[in-house]
């Protein structure tokens, strides 16, 4: 009976398979930006790296941090450093521009995010490498494109000029990929040239640390003392908390300062 159904009522059995196929077809849809976005963003970011904001901030572009406590953030405990004692982290600029995009309609604008970093930002982030070009030299008005963006806006291509501001042209001298990350589609100019195109002297959006990976080699020191302190994997710890620490005899393979004083119970 039911089969013989489908049959007659042809319009209707018609309508519910569009219906159906229709809700599928939104429904994975869906499923893939969120998968494509989540791979994105998580392509962007290392278990290593700590972004800092300014509180009340939820994203770099509303963030602004004064250049005095980018210094502060970079000598606190737990930051990695160099060879050279040299903290490994950036401070950072980003900006939103309005770009003229190619091969749509006639005066057409979007949305390109300008991030302004400093010298060492290559060392920091090392999965960056130049498919055509050149990187930026420090101290210019040089830029460096995402591999997505290249060709999309006008100005955005090898050898080009794109205007940043009125008369502040920025030049392409290369093109770069980061393994399909979020900065595949970001154009990066010099951190000062930012700053001064877009009157964000002495401060930045945010700072990246790379975290210090070596602090849970202090975990069976903790243990000794009553600690209730696991590592289940590289680079997480879990916590249990416990009433208070007992005395014991450790070893400190690390102490920071000038000298150590303890406090007898």
């Amino acid at each position: 009976y039911n089969l013989r159904n489908l049959t007659v009522r042809k319009t209707t059995t018609f309508a519910t398979g569009i219906g159906i196929a229709l809700v599928v077809f939104v429904l994975a849809t869906a499923l893939m930006l969120s998968a494509g976005v989540r791979r994105t963003l998580g392509k962007s970011g290392r278990p290593d790296v700590a972004i800092v904001l300014r509180k009340g901030s939820n994203a770099e572009l509303a963030s602004g941090i004064d250049e005095p406590n980018v210094g502060l953030i970079f000598s606190a405990p737990g930051v990695a450093r160099d060879r050279n004692g040299r903290a490994e982290g950036v401070g950072e600029v980003v900006v939103v521009l309005a770009l003229e995009k190619l091969g749509g309609e006639q005066g057409g604008v979007s949305n390109v995010l300008l991030r302004g970093v400093p010298d060492n930002v290559l060392s920091f982030r090392p999965s960056v490498r130049f498919v055509a070009g050149r990187p930026a030299r420090p101290g210019t008005d040089e830029a460096v494109v995402g591999a997505r963006l290249r060709g999309r806006f006008r100005g955005l291509e090898l050898g080009q000029t794109v205007e940043i501001r009125r008369n502040r042209p920025l030049t392409v001298v290369g093109v770069f990929e980061d393994g399909g990350s979020s900065f595949d589609s970001e154009l990066w100019a010099d951190l000062d040239t930012g700053r001064s195109a877009f009157g964000r002297q002495g401060g930045v959006s945010s700072v990246r640390d790379t975290i210090y990976p070596e602090r849970f080699k202090h975990v069976p020191e903790l243990k000794r003392m009553g600690a209730r302190i696991s590592t289940p994997e590289k680079g997480r710890v879990e916590i249990v908390g416990v009433g208070a620490l007992e005395g014991a005899a450790v070893m400190a393979s690390e102490a920071t300062g000038k000298k150590l004083i303890l406090k007898p119970r």
